[in-house]
């Protein structure tokens, strides 16, 4: 779709006018605040869309009255838009007053023409290469659909949890292990020791003369054997059983142990208890840190790990959108970036953000195909040529807006005082 007419009535400075766009390209050329802009922008957008105050979605900004000229309280603006595919002309009147903007429709009977429609056929932010740049680089990302808000807040959540973890973790610092000692049981020693002091020492003295007893008689019988050949057998019955009491008594000796020894070893783990126990208590609390700061580093790795997907997801939200490049991405704070630079000046020279946001443009594939180049002196002629080809190539219709008092070039408007003139030595004229 592409527009072919256009009408102003008390619309700013323009208090009748008419001009028809060629449909490739139409030169605006004037010197500055003869009205090029307004032709080439404020006005198709203030028909198709009405005057509103700023809008959240980078719209063209600006007070409704101040657009209603000082001829009459209302403006009138009149569009005839061609939708070359079927043929059909389509006219769009916006009266709009102070109060107000009424709109109304002609086309034919079939044609699905209302708000709606209106809505989705022009977004003025991505006509004009200069506009589109002038708006906030999150709201760049928010006109092409770009909504990362979701993730940027997971993400930020994340980094501050991040920031709490990883002090907590950082707070251990370097735990260098001491040397480990077990801890003396002081008051199990103690009951030990106590135990052992009330032992009957006696019941040790029979125990070991019951032993030496033993002894002797086996001692004895064995002589008794040698003298006496005569009783060997019973004397050998005796020897047995003597041995075998003695081996037993000995054994409990074995058990019962010197208390006297037992106890001098327990005295010596008492004396040196309280050292060994400073030792162990070193030793406890670095381990106890150490199992608390991998805890920690745990946590901290966790965090990470999220924050590497929850990117992971935001960069695949991204892809999905095809805007033609395949260095475009998105900030940390929700804005547009190509090649990790905004999409403003002096990032991009105007020949390139004429280029970038054209291909923007493209992109949403929109109905009416567009595109107003302000200030067009300012490029070179490569450039022009460049630009001026690619957006004809690719069916859009081109206005331009060039600082001058001459025709240059064919479909050249020469727009004098809100009016167009054959030359600036004349009056302005209607076409």
């Amino acid at each position: 779709m592409k527009i072919k007419k256009l009408k102003l009535k008390n619309f700013h400075e323009f208090t009748d006018f008419e001009c028809e766009f060629n449909d490739q390209i139409t030169r605006l050329v004037g010197i500055n605040g003869s009205g090029k802009t307004t032709i080439g922008l404020t006005a198709i957008w203030a028909c198709l869309k009405g005057i509103s105050e700023r809008s959240k979605d980078g719209q063209l900004i600006g007070e409704r009255f101040r657009f209603i000229g000082k001829g009459r309280p209302t403006s009138d603006i009149e569009l005839t838009l061609i939708d070359e595919t079927m043929g059909v002309e389509i006219v769009v009147k916006n009266h709009i007053s102070k109060a107000t903007n009424h709109m109304s429709f002609k086309a034919p009977d079939d044609y699905p023409v209302n708000q709606k429609w209106l809505n989705g056929l022009l977004n003025v932010a991505f006509i004009s290469a200069r506009h589109f740049a002038s708006i906030d680089s999150k709201q760049q990302a928010t006109l092409l659909g770009i909504d990362t808000s979701k993730y940027d807040a997971d993400i930020s959540n994340l980094k501050a949890e991040y920031t709490l973890l990883n002090r907590d973790y950082t707070n251990f610092g370097e735990l260098v292990e001491p040397e480990k000692v077990e801890e003396v049981k002081v008051d199990k020693l103690a009951l030990e020791l106590q135990t052992l002091q009330d032992i009957d020492q006696k019941h040790y003295d029979k125990t070991e003369e019951d032993w030496l007893d033993s002894t002797e008689t086996t001692t004895n019988l064995k002589n008794d054997i040698v003298q006496l050949k005569a009783d060997l057998q019973e004397k050998e019955r005796l020897l047995k059983t003597a041995e075998i009491d003695s081996e037993k008594q000995f054994k409990v000796l074995e058990r019962l142990e010197n208390p006297v020894d037992k106890i001098a070893k327990i005295q010596g783990e008492l004396k040196t208890a309280g050292e060994t126990n400073k030792k162990y208590n070193t030793w406890k609390t670095w381990d106890d840190d150490s199992k608390d700061k991998a805890k920690a580093k745990k946590l901290v790795d966790a965090n990470q790990a999220k924050q590497k997907v929850k990117t992971k997801e935001r960069l695949d939200y991204i892809k999905k959108f095809n805007f033609g490049f395949d260095n475009m991405s998105v900030g940390e704070n929700g804005e547009l970036l190509l090649n990790d630079r905004p999409i403003k000046e002096p990032y991009y020279s105007k020949g390139e953000l004429e280029i970038v946001v054209a291909k923007l443009f493209m992109s949403k594939d929109p109905e009416l195909r567009y595109r107003f180049i302000d200030d067009l002196q300012d490029l070179d002629d490569k450039n022009q040529t460049k630009i001026i080809d690619s957006l004809l190539k690719e069916g859009f219709q081109i206005l331009t807006a060039e600082v001058g008092d001459k025709k240059v070039k064919d479909n050249t408007l020469l727009i004098k005082e809100c009016g167009v003139v054959e030359s600036y030595d004349q009056k302005k004229n209607l076409i």
